[in-house]
């Protein structure tokens, strides 16, 4: 991911080694919650837990990705072109397509809760 090109080797205790970690906790328990769903997709708890969990953890990662490209850009000292439109284009992706793509996992993921056969 990115967010880890962004913020490489920060030093326990900064802002950026803490929003490094937040995502990738929040990456690790999607991925988590999704393997069970591939591998017994025909259980009924394995579906809800697939659709579910990113209700709560793509807010966490998406938005503290946003940080780490925030905190990135704040940085006066990198001046790396590559870098800062991959930060830019971060700060675009997880506002801009994070808002759109929020409601569909939320709609699925009540949908996966509720038992309703509609995705």
């Amino acid at each position: 991911r990115t967010v880890f090109l962004l913020l490489p080797a920060a030093p326990a205790g900064s802002h950026s080694h803490s929003v490094r970690h937040i995502v990738l906790i929040a990456w690790a328990v999607t991925e988590i919650a999704r393997y069970p769903y591939y591998i017994w997709n025909t259980s009924g708890a394995c579906k809800a837990l697939r659709f579910a969990v990113p209700m709560v953890t793509f807010p966490i990662g998406a938005g503290f990705e946003f940080i780490s490209a925030w905190l990135f850009l704040q940085d006066k000292e990198v001046m790396d072109s590559a870098l800062t439109m991959a930060a830019t284009g971060m700060l675009a992706t997880n506002s801009i397509g994070g808002l759109m793509a929020y409601p569909g996992m939320v709609n699925k993921g009540l949908q996966a809760l509720t038992g309703n056969k509609q995705f």
